[in-house]
């Protein structure tokens, strides 16, 4: 009898304490679960784009109010500062709700201050096939300076709203880069640690929480980018790939009341779920 009533407190303290490490592992997963989930992409496959682009906006650069773009035969003259960019072909805040600028530019204050813009050129044979479409690209300015250097880097800030998704392609004709995402706190969400050269590169979140885009070369021979792709997501409960805590939480209390009642325990948290 002795035996039996020892074995069912056992029983009952072995529930008991594997109870609580669960109710300690929902806990932990809910604190530390990222608030979003991303998928990333560094392609040349055009089905794919077509999916990423689907009721986002493309701005392909090939007609923007007020500015005339500069015009490109050779990459030579877009390096180490070579070539002085007019300001008829500087691009900054000359897109509705997007920030362009090669370094100095605030996030948290792009109108007030915008820091070095960036170049819109037109590429001429015989690079002209170096764009994704038509003819126009962007690249980046020497910071403080008007003078182009396209081996620099270029962030994109999204003004008036949060997108859940971003992306573009890049020049076959010149070097890799690294690709992150930024929420608007300034907290990195996502990267791509070496987009492929002629690749359209894109981050897509579950949430409307990328603020902005920072573009750096990793090659000597620099970038130009096009067809700047970004979109925002309807849904205001997008599926995501861990549970939300709640359900966790239910199916811990659920399991918990289940098995109180099939072995009739008088634990605390039997008492709890009842």
């Amino acid at each position: 009898m002795r035996g039996s009533i020892k074995s069912g407190r056992r029983l009952q303290l072995l529930v008991s304490l594997t109870l609580q490490k669960a109710m300690i592992a929902v806990i932990v997963l809910a604190l530390t679960a990222p608030a979003a989930f991303a998928t990333t992409f560094n392609t040349n496959d055009i089905n794919t784009y077509n999916q990423f682009a689907t009721g986002a906006t493309v701005q392909n650069f090939e007609s923007i109010g007020g500015m005339t773009a500069l015009g490109l035969t050779s990459y030579t003259a877009a390096l180490n500062g070579l070539t002085t960019v007019g300001t008829a072909a500087q691009l900054g805040l000359d897109i509705n709700g997007l920030l362009f600028h090669s370094g100095g530019g605030s996030f948290n204050n792009p109108v007030g201050n915008p820091g070095t813009p960036t170049a819109l050129l037109q590429l001429n044979s015989p690079i002209n096939g170096d764009a994704h479409s038509p003819t126009n690209v962007v690249g980046s300015l020497a910071i403080n300076t008007e003078t182009l250097d396209i081996d620099n880097f270029i962030e994109v800030v999204f003004i008036t709203s949060l997108q859940n998704r971003v992306g573009f392609w890049l020049n076959p004709a010149l070097g890799n880069v690294l690709f992150t995402a930024f929420d608007s706190t300034g907290t990195q969400l996502e990267s791509i640690p070496n987009g492929t050269a002629g690749n359209f590169l894109g981050i897509e979140r579950l949430a409307n929480d990328i603020k902005f885009i920072s573009i750096i070369g990793l090659s000597a021979s620099g970038f130009t980018i096009d067809d700047l792709t970004y979109g925002q997501v309807t849904s205001t409960t997008p599926p995501g790939t861990v549970p939300e805590a709640n359900s966790l939480w239910l199916l811990v209390f659920g399991l918990s009341g289940l098995f109180c009642l099939r072995h009739r325990l008088k634990l605390p948290i039997c008492r709890s779920v009842r």
